[in-house]
């Protein structure tokens, strides 16, 4: 969506830079232009957010199937704190605004739950 956004803010700006000085509409179209200018630049920012925040669940996501393959395998192994702690640190890579923030707050408590029966009290 923001890849589309982003697209139709460059082809304003494509046009507004086709105005002539000459023309009346000129100062207007520059004020546009730097303002639409703008508008691209946050654009191209969330479209950059985006697309790591969901490369970031993603690869939570499959760590998550890893542990849960190795917690039914071995509850016991050492190995199954460290990957919920990496399963943590990678949901951390996913910002809020992003379509994947809500999915990434839920298995983040997941991980975090997972962790706290973990850990010795």
């Amino acid at each position: 969506q923001w890849e589309q956004i982003a697209q139709l803010w460059q082809e304003a700006i494509d046009r507004l830079k086709e105005v002539d000085a000459e023309n009346p509409g000129y100062l207007e179209a520059q004020t546009k232009l730097a303002e639409y200018t703008v508008n691209l630049g946050q654009a191209q920012t969330r479209q950059v957010a985006e697309r790591d925040s969901l490369r970031a669940l993603q690869q939570a996501k499959a760590r998550v199937s890893n542990w849960q393959s190795l917690a039914a395998r071995d509850p016991q192994s050492p190995q199954l704190v460290s990957l919920l702690q990496d399963i943590i640190n990678e949901l951390d890579n996913v910002q809020d605004g992003t379509t994947a923030a809500d999915e990434a707050r839920e298995l983040r408590q997941f991980a975090q739950n997972k962790l706290a029966q973990l850990q010795p009290k």
